[in-house]
């Protein structure tokens, strides 16, 4: 009997494997890299589509020792800019962002460089304090949603 069940699963796996022959990686269902990862051997998409939505990956400044949260917004404001153009959408399209700090002291700063990147009224933002941010140095990292085409 186990035998017949692992003989079952050998042909479905021969089968998906013909049929997929020469067809592009699998996807989830429904979800769509539009932009692929900037960061070598980063296991990531900089922003997928899904259900009508654009989802950007969080971003950090590059090189932050020392430059300050308004140096830091720029740069990050800048990348989350190209990161929608290049899925289709803008930044008038973000609905809402998430912002992860490393100190809560530094969300005024970090709330003038976010205003600035956005039309008035901005799109509502979450801010969290956190201990470390993937890049070494850098104190603020900001992911958006946006509504997509």
């Amino acid at each position: 009997m186990i035998s017949r069940v692992f003989a079952g699963r050998a042909r479905v796996a021969v089968a998906l494997a013909v049929a997929t022959a020469g067809c592009a990686a699998p996807s989830r269902t429904g979800v769509e890299a539009v932009v692929p990862s900037v960061l070598p051997g980063a296991p990531i998409s900089m922003a997928t589509r899904a259900g009508g939505l654009v989802f950007l990956a969080g971003r950090t400044a590059i090189d932050a020792a020392g430059r300050g949260i308004a140096a830091e917004m720029r740069e990050i404001g800048a990348s989350l800019a190209h990161d929608a153009r290049a899925a289709g959408v803008g930044m008038a399209a973000v609905a809402r962002c998430t912002v992860f700090v490393l100190d809560v002291a530094d969300l005024p700063a970090v709330d003038a460089a976010y205003a600035s990147w956005f039309a008035a009224p901005p799109p509502p933002r979450t801010a969290v304090q956190v201990v470390a941010t993937p890049v070494r140095a850098a104190r603020v990292e900001v992911e958006c949603v946006a509504r997509g085409r």
